[in-house]
């Protein structure tokens, strides 16, 4: 019999572990272009919470395996395109960009799946600031690892680790839980109550 954890915060900073220990080993396997293979990883988030955790629906798979890593890939896209031609920042730096971006999507993606309610919305800020701001600090702070052991993998611990961990807080909050399903009550073969 498989025991089921009920805490989804632990569930999802283990996946954000997995993620970038996974990360981590392909990106010192492929040390050339590796980046671009680790962003594929990006499923291994949610597999720890799928696996062991409360609400295996099927929307939940679809959302932790195919549209969280989807929002992923738009946040960089937008964070890359917020750099004019000539590298400056637009509006918001590329950082700040690609965690709105990001944190927006999938907490949209939460309500539109009903894994989440709208009565919601206050945390959902909060979360959508929160991770703006880790996205901002993440590329802005990515350089205090350079002339050390760890400066090739800046942007996992820099960015995309702190990130996760807090995605994942956010979503433990939001995502509705469903109630305890009491196993039905047996018939009694003999007729008797």
């Amino acid at each position: 019999m498989t025991v089921r954890l009920r805490a989804p915060m632990p569930l999802f900073a283990a996946g954000a572990l997995l993620y970038a220990a996974a990360a981590a080993v392909w990106m010192t396997m492929v040390p050339d272009g590796a980046l671009n293979a680790v962003e594929l990883l990006i499923p291994l988030f949610g597999v720890p919470f799928l696996l062991l955790g409360r609400c295996p629906r099927w929307r939940t798979g679809l959302y932790l395996l195919l549209l969280v890593p989807a929002f992923h890939f738009a946040a960089v896209t937008a964070a890359m395109h917020s750099l004019d031609g000539m590298g400056r920042n637009g509006l918001l730096p590329p950082g700040a960009v690609g965690g709105l971006t990001g944190a927006t999507l999938s907490f949209l993606a939460l309500v539109i799946l009903r894994l989440a309610s709208w009565r919601s919305a206050g945390t959902m800020a909060v979360g959508i600031a929160v991770l703006t701001l880790l996205g901002y600090v993440g590329i802005d702070k990515m350089d205090f690892l350079q002339g050390t052991r760890w400066s090739g993998y800046d942007v996992l611990l820099a960015l995309y680790l702190p990130w996760q961990i807090a995605f994942g807080f956010f979503l433990s909050r939001l995502l509705r839980v469903p109630p305890k399903v009491e196993p039905a009550a047996c018939p009694n073969p003999n007729g008797a109550p």
